[in-house]
């Protein structure tokens, strides 16, 4: 592993500990001295800066991707996912059910800072769906319809959908 790899891991390995909603308040902290959009602003830069330094990293577009939700950036999002997606494909490190896994574990988090869950959510979600598997697709399309609706009360006359949804809604309708 090169210097650059490896800031880019540690870096990497920071920006998804503050997005952990079930570890900790670090984000919360974070935040009450610079504000939340502050903070996640300054928390994409850092995303960007690891992916200029390791372009082929995965896992580094897929944070991206997740807090370009959360900059309110749909496009970036999806590019950043479908570069994700392009990288591994080439990669074959990720698997199907550990990537739809991931999403179903995370949509149960949606309890506390529902914008960040939804944006990690929205990942994982992106994962499932890059690996090309009908079966993981199918499980993040339910997710999608059924599931995240009922469990946020999105769906109801005047409240929007949530852009990390409607990015993988997206995704979904997509042609691969």
């Amino acid at each position: 592993m090169t210097g650059r790899h490896a800031l880019v891991d540690l870096a990497g390995q920071w920006i998804a500990a503050l997005l952990n909603v079930d570890r900790g308040d670090g984000f919360e902290r974070l935040s009450k001295r610079k504000g939340t959009s502050a903070t996640l602003h300054q928390l994409r830069m850092l995303a960007e800066a690891c992916v200029r330094l390791d372009p082929k990293n995965a896992v580094a577009h897929y944070r991206l991707g997740a807090l370009f939700i959360l900059t309110d950036n749909k496009n970036g999002a999806l590019e950043s996912f479908m570069k994700a997606g392009t990288l591994e494909k080439e990669s074959f490190q990720v698997h199907e059910i550990g990537a739809r896994v991931a999403a179903e574990v995370t949509d149960s988090r949606l309890r506390r800072n529902k914008e960040i869950a939804l944006a990690v959510w929205a990942a994982h979600a992106a994962c499932a769906i890059n690996t090309g598997s009908e079966y993981a697709t199918k499980e993040i399309w339910e997710m999608v319809e059924e599931k995240l609706p009922k469990q946020l009360l999105y769906d109801f006359p005047g409240k929007p959908e949530p852009l990390a949804i409607a990015t993988i809604r997206e995704m979904l309708s997509s042609p691969t």
